[in-house]
């Protein structure tokens, strides 16, 4: 199953006053050029890999680049500590919990002022349709994919149901790539899959290590 997911961004619910920011509101799906961001204060919301490339990108001409995320969105992979990147004006933050004019509160209260752009790093949404095709299937911990899945590809319990697309962070093309491999390589018996029981705790775990947290109630 192919999913073409992005198409649709996911703009957050759970973040108060955020249509209401004062400065300048993007989703990354608007993304063009660094030179927009010229000696502006940026706020990137998200650290999967649009967050992460979009905000070293956006540092080449932004004054400075707030990364802003949950707190164990990214606790498997090497975290930079203070200000870091080529011109030493990135740090990482808490997530937002409120806009206010052009203040954005921070879960632990810091509170970031003046930021010109807020970029949305958010993903894409899910289609209630592709849920409904995957029995027990449900949003993942940061609401952009279905989980759980076997190695991003096979619903653990039903392994004939493969799905494309739905790695949490991932490079397109190169990962259409790997799936399509992989896929023919199960399909046409070159190997076999672990018990179904390994296959559910290895899909949380990768949820886990991708977003920071499962989403809701399992099969």
């Amino acid at each position: 199953m192919r999913t073409g997911r992005y198409q649709e961004p996911l703009i957050p619910d759970n973040i108060e006053s955020l249509m209401n920011f004062a400065g300048k509101l993007e989703h990354s799906i608007s993304y063009r050029h660094p030179s927009t961001y010229l000696g502006q204060r940026v706020a990137v919301l998200g650290s999967g890999s649009s967050g992460e490339e979009l905000s070293r990108e956006i540092s080449s001409t932004a004054q400075r680049v707030f990364v802003c995320a949950h707190q164990n969105s990214r606790a498997f992979f090497p975290q930079e500590e203070g200000i870091y990147g080529e011109r030493r004006n990135i740090s990482r933050h808490r997530e937002i919990h409120a806009c206010q004019g052009r203040d954005i509160v921070l879960a632990c209260g810091e509170r970031l002022t003046d930021i010109d752009t807020l970029l949305l790093c958010t993903g894409f949404r899910v289609s209630n349709t592709l849920l409904s095709l995957f029995p027990g299937a449900v949003l993942s911990g940061n609401q952009i994919c279905i989980t759980p899945l076997y190695l991003n590809t096979f619903h653990p319990v039903y392994p004939e149901l493969m799905v494309f697309g739905m790695p949490m962070a991932s490079v397109v093309n190169a990962t259409y790539h790997c799936q399509a491999k992989l896929v023919t390589g199960y399909a046409t018996g070159q190997f076999r899959l672990p018990s179904e029981k390994q296959r559910i705790f290895a899909a949380q775990q990768t949820e886990l290590k991708q977003s920071g947290r499962l989403g809701g109630c399992r099969t």
